[in-house]
């Protein structure tokens, strides 16, 4: 998978919502339908499908049947497009005193005048 690719799937994930999953019927109810085009064209922003059947009833058997559907999280998504973007910077990695720039080498001036390196580990 390329750059761009990768850049694009995520981007669906970070724009992806239920709408092409449901179906609001005449009754008001609200049912998924995974078999619609475009339910087809964006199952890749389906995390996880859970499905139970539970059958109760002697005379007359009821089957009833609980689907849980799961898309990618797209806060999520969106906070790694733009680290992919270089516009989210981890703040434990800013180095506030050289503007971030590398430091070569840091050298240390105690109280007393003494000098010490930074680099150094005792």
């Amino acid at each position: 998978m390329s750059a761009n690719e990768a850049l694009m799937r995520i981007s669906d994930f970070a724009r992806g919502n239920f709408t092409p999953f449901l179906v609001l019927g005449d009754d008001g109810y609200v049912s998924l339908d995974l078999s619609s085009l475009p339910a087809q064209q964006n199952l890749h922003l389906i995390k996880k499908v859970k499905q139970t059947r539970k059958t109760y009833g002697d005379d007359v058997p009821i089957t009833e049947v609980h689907t849980e559907i799961e898309i990618h999280d797209a806060k999520d998504a969106v906070k790694t497009v733009l680290q992919m973007h270089g516009k989210l910077i981890d703040k434990k990695t800013i180095d506030h005193t050289s503007n971030g720039l590398p430091i070569e080498k840091t050298e240390i001036v105690f109280g007393d005048g003494s000098h010490g390196d930074a680099d150094k580990t005792e």
